[in-house]
């Protein structure tokens, strides 16, 4: 029995997406991903709001590397970490044409902030990556500034409810 409750949406033109919520967690992440590879014209997934932690992360990023056409990965409100957010921004280094990655409210610090930031300087094409109400400080605010100070295709950055003070 899967620990989830999902459903397939398309638009109009004929893309289709996948939306997963409820109580899907890292064990469960390995049971669609051979869906989300083979499936032609799956490019919207989202799986925001579970328990997904980085072992999760780590799969999802596998999936991405694997699929053509996925252009948008939701994440949002998970238990991913700085392992699963790394892993994940090497993956978004191979898909240069993801359009979105949320990452918003996990448990993402420094350190994956960091490489994040350093996958977002080097891209060729804007991505959105929303970040707030992650766990990074300082350090990993002014490693983002960097990313996007040395790439001006990057155009959008959230950082709410992030523990950002002056200093430190």
């Amino acid at each position: 029995a899967l620990g989830f409750i999902g459903f397939f949406f398309g638009d109009i033109t004929g893309n289709l997406g996948w939306n997963l919520g409820n109580d899907f967690r890292d064990r469960d992440v390995g049971l669609w991903t051979g869906v989300m590879i083979t499936h032609v014209t799956l490019v919207d997934i989202d799986l925001g709001a579970n328990r997904i932690g980085d072992d999760g992360a780590c799969v999802v990023a596998d999936a991405i590397k694997g699929s053509s056409l996925i252009k948008r990965v939701g994440l949002r409100n998970n238990k991913i970490g700085s392992r699963g957010a790394i892993a994940l921004a090497y993956a978004l280094e191979a898909r240069p044409r993801m359009e979105c990655l949320e990452l918003d409210f996990n448990k993402i610090d420094d350190d994956g902030i960091l490489t994040i930031s350093k996958v977002l300087r080097n891209l060729t094409s804007g991505v959105e990556i929303p970040l707030s109400a992650n766990k990074f400080n300082h350090g990993g605010v002014i490693a983002l500034s960097e990313a996007f100070k040395g790439n001006h295709k990057l155009q959008h950055l959230e950082l709410q409810f992030t523990s950002v003070g002056c200093g430190a």
